[in-house]
């Protein structure tokens, strides 16, 4: 039975491979950087700001989400985005969604602890098209991004 937790200095090295993997799958915008995947890894441990859980699995760290607490310059309450998730592909597929899930609960125990209002999350559509799995956990589409390369 898989567990979500605190990720720890020692989770570092498989959420940096799951990054990596996470890059490749997602598409050229998403280009990995090791250095500074590792630097927010690293700071998410001692910033209460800044969170990453793990999904772990038999011992075997096979998910992860990367969190922060903000707030919008318009004003809003705070609220909690999601700066990047990933799991092993065999945990989306095989397995189906239960690991995501796990970690969205997980995220989102943390934000209200937080004093977070709203959440934030991201469907990176060329993986796969999450919108039935969020609004089925109460999330609400409120907007469309679109990217340019330069």
């Amino acid at each position: 039975m898989a567990v979500t937790r605190l990720a720890t200095e020692e989770d570092i090295f498989d959420l940096l491979v799951l990054g990596r993997a996470l890059s490749r799958e997602a598409g050229p915008f998403y280009k990995f950087d090791p250095e500074k995947t590792q630097t927010v890894l690293k700071e998410s441990l001692t910033n209460d700001q800044l969170q990453t859980f793990v999904l772990e699995d038999q011992g075997n760290v096979v998910g992860g989400i990367v969190c922060v607490l903000t707030t919008l310059p318009l004003g809003l309450a705070p609220l909690a985005t999601e700066l990047g998730m990933f799991i092993e592909r065999d945990y989306r597929d095989k397995h189906g969604p239960w690991g995501m899930i796990k970690l969205l609960k997980e995220f989102e125990g943390w934000a209200r602890k937080s004093g977070a209002k709203h959440l934030v999350i991201s469907n990176i559509l060329s993986m796969s098209d999450s919108k039935k799995l969020y609004e089925r956990l109460g999330f609400n589409p409120i907007e469309l991004n679109y990217t340019k390369e330069l």
